[in-house]
């Protein structure tokens, strides 16, 4: 599928990708009015970056037996009641769609708790979100122990 050039008249770009020009059009009419709009394929290099505007303090002692990671997270509010996009407000089914799959594969464990998190209160949300993000950062955990410590100095392995 091609990757579309979309500009704006408004001096702004997307990239979309779409099946074809009608399909680009359809996108577009999702996200704002396609009048002035010009767009070509784009076969330029390509990259993305997104941060989900979560922070985190390591203040684990790494000489402890057994080991224990300890952070303290800092995150807006708002991250644990909806799931926030990054996005500009109008936004279509592609993008949403987008995200859904960036985020699935990139943080399983948050994806599935705001996937699951409609019917919990407050305390047991702000618990269940915590519990994600520290399941996130397991392989940061794992690869910041491993790297303080030679081979042959590691007080312990972890699973």
């Amino acid at each position: 599928m091609p990757l579309y050039l979309v500009r704006w008249p408004t001096f702004a770009v997307s990239l979309i990708q779409a099946r074809d020009e009608d399909d680009l059009r359809d996108t577009i009419d999702e996200i704002g009015d396609q009048s002035g709009c010009t767009w070509k394929i784009y076969k330029g290099p390509l990259h993305l970056d997104f941060k989900l505007g979560i922070d985190f303090e390591d203040k684990s002692d790494y000489k402890s037996v057994p080991f224990k990671p300890s952070v303290k997270i800092k995150a807006p509010e708002e991250l644990r009641e909806i799931y926030q996009y990054a996005f500009e407000k109008n936004s279509s089914d592609a993008i949403t769609n987008m995200w859904d799959k960036v985020t699935k594969m990139a943080f399983p464990h948050l994806w599935a708790y705001y996937e699951n998190s409609e019917a919990r209160d407050k305390e047991s949300l702000k618990q269940e979100f915590e519990k994600a993000i520290l399941a996130e950062l397991h392989e940061f955990f794992k690869l910041e122990f491993t790297s303080r410590f030679p081979e042959s100095e590691k007080p312990f392995e972890r699973n």
